[in-house]
């Protein structure tokens, strides 16, 4: 009797969790992969290396600036839409008014690996950088 018990909890857990996988997978996984769709464009601000130099009048000769750089993760790019790169590049190339082919080449230029970001334009003003963060 013990036996079937056991074995009767043991098949309801699994159950349990077959169903929750279920729902997570297939039932709201549309739901979880917008979520993730919409978070792999992000702002990282970084401090500067180093602060301001000062001549021994105290005249600035070097000063930090804000700068904003748009960079790809290869990887976050979908795959198994149609040209999934090139319409990523087009988007970003109709914000920055800048020509597909240069971004298709700095992309070449940067690229390592699927996982390492690659920089495709660097200095881009504040505006831009709002409109790319709002694709």
């Amino acid at each position: 009797m013990r036996l079937k018990v056991i074995n009767s909890i043991v098949i309801l857990f699994f159950l349990a969790l077959y169903l929750s996988l279920l729902n997570i997978q297939i039932i709201r996984g549309g739901a979880f992969k917008e979520l993730s769709d919409k978070n792999c464009i992000r702002l990282l601000s970084q401090m500067g290396a180093r602060g301001r130099i000062l001549d021994s009048q105290d005249n600035v000769i070097v000063d930090n600036h804000l700068s904003y750089d748009v960079m790809i993760i290869p990887q976050g790019i979908d795959r198994e839409a149609a040209l999934g790169l090139d319409k990523v590049l087009m988007s970003i190339a109709r914000i920055l008014e800048t020509p597909l082919e240069d971004l298709k080449a700095q992309f070449k230029k940067g690229f390592i690996a699927p996982f390492a970001p690659v920089t495709i334009a660097r200095n881009i003003n504040k505006n831009k950088a709002m409109a790319l963060e709002e694709l």
